[in-house]
């Protein structure tokens, strides 16, 4: 029987970054695209009640790929299907550099939620911060109106003063991965890639998908 693994988004956008990271396996995706809403516990509810209705004996795992989903689902598993957060490994990588680090955000309703599990992080190893965080104000709704290229150039033109500064520009957000690739610049696909590579294997075998 095949495997599936399922993708919950807030934009269609996301969907080619899982596609990607799990083209080498043949696990079969199946993407649900969830609207944002403003109440974040009612958010959380039916996000809970969707997952527990896609939990069928041949889904192996769900792949939440909304920084604000990721943390309104604290869970690593639902009766023992994992969840994972796409963002995981690059809150990791940014944990683990001890270099100055510029963190950029289009989204500010991710800014508390995913500055609260580095902080996190960095109390649990005892790091001062030696980050600073940027809002790229009016952006996000580029992307989520579908203009692509003017929110890449919004990006671009935001973290240009900070590619000369000495430390890495960190995107937080997986929507912000149209920069993979440029020199000094971490994004969330790119993080969540080396992850695996790092260890020679798939990104589904470094998530125990067998």
């Amino acid at each position: 029987m095949m495997k599936q693994i399922i993708g919950i988004h807030a934009h269609d956008s996301n969907i080619s970054y899982m596609e990607a990271l799990f083209n080498e396996d043949d696990n079969v995706k199946k993407h649900l695209i969830i609207k944002p809403q403003m109440d974040l516990e009612d958010q959380r509810k039916k996000l809970m009640a969707l997952i527990k209705k896609e939990l069928k004996s041949d889904v192996v795992g769900f792949m939440i790929t909304c920084t604000v989903y990721a943390s309104l689902i604290e869970e690593s598993d639902i009766d023992g299907v994992p969840i994972w957060k796409i963002e995981d490994p690059i809150i990791e990588a940014i944990i683990q550099d001890d270099h100055q680090k510029f963190l950029f955000f289009s989204n500010p309703d991710t800014v508390p939620l995913t500055m609260a599990k580095v902080k996190a992080g960095y109390q649990k190893k005892g790091k001062e911060s030696d980050y600073q965080v940027r809002l790229i104000p009016d952006s996000f709704p580029l992307i989520m109106s579908g203009q692509q290229a003017a929110y890449e150039e919004a990006i671009k033109e935001a973290i240009a003063p900070y590619l000369q500064e000495k430390g890495s520009v960190y995107l937080m957000q997986l929507s912000m991965s149209l920069l993979d690739g440029t020199d000094n610049v971490k994004t969330v696909y790119g993080a969540a890639r080396e992850s695996c590579n790092v260890k020679g294997e798939t990104f589904a075998r470094s998530l125990k998908i067998t």
